[in-house]
This record gives structure tokens, C-alpha cells and sequence, in this order.
């Protein structure tokens, strides 16, 4: 049986507090904050702790206290990922432990024994976070055997969860496409560890794509953007509405 998915609802991409402050109140659990240089929804080491020190400051404007308290508590709650594509071992531990992350995601061409040193570096910490590595998918034969056996080896080494994306040359996520949902579901119902489903996911789709794929996590970063970088409260709001997990409301806000 797969272990606690670690975020359920994660708005990746967030480039500013007001982006951030959207993705808490719009009741998500998680944002991701981009350190690959080559993204354009790609953050600063100071980008990044100015956004993380705001949403500790409690500076909540609401008329009613109640209102002002959830979203206190929704914006200190929320998980902080880094999100990294081929960084040193250096610069991904000293930016979760500057930063004090909840989560580390891999996105790049991350060995095995890479990977491998990293949870165990990272286990000796004393904020621990969790590490979910990104596979790139397509739609080929063989490829669902090929996923499998690699969630296979990233559970065996200490990796929290995996993200599934979809597979374009020269992209290292973010590109609007979708993955094969009943492949996924497929990989779901044999995974040691959570799948996080990510690619081309909007409003108007994610619901089918949990529907379908069984995951209990999702990631969305175009699907909810005015322009890269740039996120649309109204999405951001009807994306969350629509994720539901297991026939129940979205868990980011139990």
C-alpha cells in the first residue's frame, strides 16, 4: 500500500507572494518554487525566501477575524517544494536547508546514485524534506513496463512519491501536454510509494484525470497561469474546487 501522499494539491511555478498568498487561500497544500534558470516561471535563492518570509508574516487583510485566522493558518500550512533540474548536490541542500523546504522535487536527468545520496544526506537534517522525482512519460510501447520498473528503483532508495509528467524533447515539465490516464492508473494500482500526477492539467479536466488515474495528488503549473509565471485567481480557485480525491471534496482543506 503506497504511504501518505505528501502534498495533494500543489500549484507549481509560483513566481510571487501574491501568487502564493492566491495558491493558500484557494485551499491547495503546496506550492513549487522553480530554481531551474532556464524555466521562465524560474525563481532567485532570494526570490523565493521573500515569498516563504511572507507567508509567515500574518499580514492577513480581512474584516472578519474568523476569515482572517483561516487564512493565516491555510498560508503557514502551506508545503514550500523546491523544484531543481540537474543541480549539484550542494545547491539542492543548501537551498531546502536556507529556505527550510518542506519538499525537494528532482525534474532533470538525476541519477540513481545521486539520488540515493541525497535522501541520505538530506535524512540527517533536522527538517527533513520530502523528495519526489519527476518521470517523464510518453505514449509508446513498452513504456508503461519501463515507469513501473523505474518507480520501482526511486521507492527502493528512500523517494517519497513520484511525479509523472509528460514527455517532450527538451522540456523539463511545464509544457501544457497530458499524460495516459488509464496508463497511470495501471501504474497507480502497483506503486510502492504516491504517485503525483502532472501534464496539461486545467479546470475543466483534472477531475476526469483523477477519475481516471486514481491518483491522490496533483500538480498544476500552465493549466492555472494567465502567462508563465503569472497565475489566474479565478483558475486557481476552480482548479482546487475540482479536485476530489476518492469521491470526497479536495483534502486541502481538512
Amino acid at each position: 500500500m503506497p504511504s501518505k501522499v505528501p502534498f495533494q494539491i500543489k500549484i507549481c511555478g509560483i513566481t510571487s507572494v501574491d501568487d502564493a498568498f492566491m495558491a493558500a487561500d484557494s485551499g491547495s497544500d503546496a506550492i513549487g518554487l522553480n530554481f531551474y534558470q532556464q524555466s521562465r516561471r524560474s525563481v532567485t535563492l532570494d526570490q523565493a525566501n521573500t515569498i516563504i518570509k511572507a507567508l509567515h508574516r500574518h499580514s492577513v487583510s480581512s474584516a472578519h477575524e474568523t476569515a482572517k485566522l483561516d487564512a493565516i493558518l491555510s498560508r503557514e500550512r502551506l508545503k514550500r517544494v523546491g523544484v531543481f533540474v540537474n543541480h549539484t548536490m550542494g545547491e539542492v541542500v543548501t537551498t531546502a536547508s536556507r529556505l527550510k523546504l518542506d519538499g525537494v522535487q528532482l525534474h532533470g536527468n538525476e541519477s540513481i546514485s545521486f539520488v540515493k545520496k541525497l535522501v541520505d544526506v538530506l535524512s540527517r537534517r533536522e527538517k527533513q524534506p520530502f523528495i519526489v522525482r519527476a518521470i517523464r512519460a510518453c505514449n509508446e510501447p513498452n513504456e508503461l513496463a519501463r515507469v513501473a520498473a523505474e518507480i520501482q528503483r526511486w521507492a527502493s532508495i528512500g523517494v517519497d512519491a513520484v511525479l509523472i509528467d509528460a514527455a517532450v524533447p527538451g522540456e523539463y515539465g511545464g509544457t501544457g501536454k497530458t499524460v495516459d490516464w488509464n496508463a497511470v492508473s495501471r501504474l497507480n494500482d502497483d506503486s510502492p510509494i504516491p504517485i503525483v500526477l502532472a501534464g496539461g492539467l486545467k479546470p475543466n479536466n483534472v477531475q476526469k484525470a483523477i477519475q481516471v488515474s486514481g491518483v491522490q495528488a496533483v500538480d498544476v503549473a500552465s493549466g492555472v497561469e494567465i502567462s508563465p509565471g503569472v497565475k489566474s485567481h479565478e483558475l486557481v480557485d476552480e482548479f482546487v474546487q475540482h479536485c476530489q480525491f476518492d469521491g470526497n471534496p479536495n483534502m486541502a482543506t481538512h
